[in-house]
């Protein structure tokens, strides 16, 4: 009997772009990606898109950890 493991699943994830907003814009979200459907019509986040808050964005070591903390949510929600 083999077991399911998502870790194995091929699929093609689109390739992320990156889009820096100020704080006004984003208000209490640090990221937002496409895949929340309600908050990427609200923001007018199109598909591929994630976007950052800039002070999240100017730390080196945040901008690394929410680079992977995101490509892991895109991959298990897709």
């Amino acid at each position: 009997m083999k077991l399911f493991s998502f870790f194995k699943r091929k699929r093609k994830i689109p390739k992320i772009k990156w889009k820096v907003k100020p704080k006004k814009v984003m208000k209490d979200y640090i990221a937002l990606n496409w895949l929340e459907p309600e908050l990427a019509k609200e923001f007018g986040i199109k598909k591929g898109e994630v976007w950052v808050r800039k002070d999240w964005w100017q730390d080196p070591e945040k901008r690394k950890r929410l680079n992977v903390h995101e490509k892991v949510e895109i991959n298990l929600r897709l």
